[in-house]
């Protein structure tokens, strides 16, 4: 064989590698996009129908429940039926949300909606994390491309629907992010097609395999377990997960409302709940490199602290600036930790089972919301909006002590 020849074929998993990293990246800012136009108005749409702050946060919570309680089971099918099945799944639930969202009259029909597009994120996310992971030793990178596309459509999707809103009104914005969700099926259903016809002589060769396998009674090893010496590693991605998850409900729910509570307009709310997702966008990318040069504990311990912080400043400070830095400063939080905690959850099982990690990481994640929704939805209505973000600022330095605490122990089984 000619080295040109060697060179070429050596060249060809890499190419398909960063095409279907390309494609991934594609398919979560338009779905992204879609669905980030409705987080910063949903609670403000809601409180116009009469909820009160504590209704809200349980309205986010019961949502959230769907996505603690499918995400592992997500995963699961990610692993057995494919991830491109959950992609198109998963985008159809935007639809139904948007859908939801733009005919709603009752906090009944708005709570279906944050319900729906929490079994957006429970199908989703578990799918393309353990697709991403697919690059292996650059798993933190190709994990950091998604985390960073993700943040910048959810910037862009916030600062559109605050302008929206602050000008036709909250269903305006519900109309708008239905037409996206529509064109995102279209998108992916032209993608999935694609992505099948290149990768139908490779799927073809495996399903040979699989064949040969059933034939001799033999069935593949489907069953999910952790690494030896993997059980801390992975308690603390789990545990980063749901802190991470905390700041990320703060900025969904109680942000738009304590921005409104102290006097701006829904134009700068949009921008303010868009600056958070800035601020994921700057630290993905090298975080997730970071951490695959230098290992998850440099990350994170540095990004609750940061986190612990910005959450801090929102609570103890009403003055507009001080709110946009805090704001900023617990999304550089969230989009350093995310992708990190997603890899070192998959690093701790077997790569036939990383649709199952991923999904329990997305499982805390859920949980994170749920806590931040109901907790903080009662502090918010006895004692203020200020309260939540207090809170959230305690979680974060106590975990980024605890991890600093487990990474002196070392690996345990």
């Amino acid at each position: 064989m000619t080295p040109s020849r060697a060179t070429h074929r050596a060249r060809r998993p890499r190419d398909r590698s960063s095409g279907r990293l390309m494609w991934l990246a594609a398919l979560t800012f338009a779905v992204s996009f879609s669905s980030g136009m409705t987080g910063p108005v949903f609670p403000l749409h809601a409180q116009a129908l009469g909820a009160t702050y504590q209704q809200i946060g349980i309205v986010s919570a019961a949502g959230s429940l769907i996505h603690a309680g499918f995400a592992s089971r997500a995963g699961r099918l990610a692993d057995r039926l494919g991830h491109d099945l959950m992609f198109l799944l998963s985008s159809l639930a935007i639809v139904f949300s948007t859908t939801a969202y733009f005919f709603s009259r009752t906090l009944f029909l708005a709570g279906l909606g944050k319900a729906l597009d929490s079994l957006f994120i429970a199908s989703y996310w578990p799918a393309v994390e353990s697709a991403s992971h697919s690059s292996g030793s650059a798993a933190g990178h190709s994990l950091g491309v998604v985390y960073t596309v993700y943040p910048v459509a959810t910037f862009a999707a916030s600062a559109v629907t605050g302008w929206l809103a602050g000008r036709s009104g909250y269903r305006a914005s519900f109309a708008a992010a239905l037409l996206g969700a529509a064109a995102a099926v279209v998108g992916v259903s032209i993608g999935l097609s694609r992505s099948r016809k290149l990768d139908a002589g490779r799927d073809h060769g495996a399903a040979r395999a699989g064949r040969r396998l059933r034939a001799h009674g033999e069935q593949p090893e489907r069953s999910a377990h952790l690494l030896p010496g993997s059980r801390l590693r992975f308690a603390a991605a789990l545990t980063a997960c749901f802190t991470y998850c905390v700041l990320v409900g703060e900025a969904f729910t109680f942000v738009p409302l304590l921005a409104e509570a102290r006097g701006l307009r829904v134009e700068l709310v949009g921008l303010l709940v868009g600056l958070f997702w800035l601020g994921r966008t700057a630290t993905s990318l090298p975080a997730g490199m970071l951490a695959d040069r230098a290992g998850a504990d440099v990350v994170l311990v540095p990004a609750f602290v940061v986190g612990c912080m910005g959450s801090a400043a929102v609570a103890w400070s009403a003055t507009p600036p001080v709110m946009f830095v805090g704001v900023a400063m617990m999304g550089l939080c969230a989009g350093a930790v995310a992708p990190v905690a997603m890899v070192l959850g998959a690093q701790c099982v077997d790569p036939e089972s990383h649709g199952w990690a991923l999904g329990l990481c997305e499982t805390f994640c859920g949980i994170g919301f749920i806590s931040t929704g109901l907790v903080g939805g009662v502090l918010a209505g006895r004692h203020g909006l200020a309260v939540p973000f207090a809170v959230g600022a305690a979680v974060c330095v106590t975990v980024a002590i605890g991890l600093a605490l487990a990474s002196r122990r070392g690996p345990s089984s």
